[in-house]
């Protein structure tokens, strides 16, 4: 988990990113055990709701604040490390919009989805397969680069004028960019993403 501050000693926003994964292929369900299941749950899901929980009365106390969660493309399609990863992914997409609605407008809830990301843990704990899939079908051919995600959390944490607020941000992902795809907020508009 990151913090950002203003510099004045406010608290201007947090980066939920704290994750848990273990590659168990998806048709692999005995590995699949319930032990396994509320790990990655309680990291993935339970741990960011906590931190949310946290921060949103000083958020608000002082009129402004920003979360980042981050989820992964692994919780927009059925892919990624396990499907607990995939099913905890997709958990912190919908809570963001939620948090978004219940937050506003002192604090805006965004979300950033990266796909394989070359230098983390999480890539670390993939099958080589996976990596090779994964990378191989990316227009660069390459897992994309840790920083890049994390100066788009920053990015997504700059906005003074609260245009964004329950949005997904999709980070490098072969699907997403293969076809049109359509991206609805919480507040009912859409925008092409071609």
């Amino acid at each position: 988990t990151g913090l950002l501050s203003l510099g004045t000693g406010a608290f201007m926003g947090v980066g939920a990113y704290a994750a848990y994964n273990i590659s168990i292929p998806f048709s692999d369900l005995d590995s699949l055990t319930l032990e396994v299941w509320n790990k990655i749950m309680a990291t993935n899901l339970t741990g960011p709701m906590r931190l949310t929980k946290a921060v949103a009365p000083v958020m608000k106390a002082q009129g402004r604040g920003r979360i980042v969660n981050i989820a992964s493309v692994a919780g927009l399609s059925p892919t990624g490390s396990s499907i607990a990863y995939a099913v905890s992914k997709a958990g912190r997409i919908h809570p963001t919009r939620c948090m978004a609605v219940a937050l506003a407008p002192e604090t805006l809830v965004n979300c950033v989805a990266p796909g394989l990301l070359e230098g983390t843990r999480a890539t670390a704990n993939l099958r080589p397969e996976q990596v090779e899939r994964s990378a191989s079908g990316s227009l660069l051919k390459k897992p994309a680069d840790k920083d890049d995600c994390a100066d788009m959390v920053v990015a997504v944490c700059r906005t003074d004028k609260g245009a964004a607020y329950g949005e997904v941000v999709w980070f490098w992902h072969p699907w997403l960019m293969s076809s049109q795809r359509r991206c609805v907020g919480p507040t009912g508009l859409q925008a092409n993403l071609n």
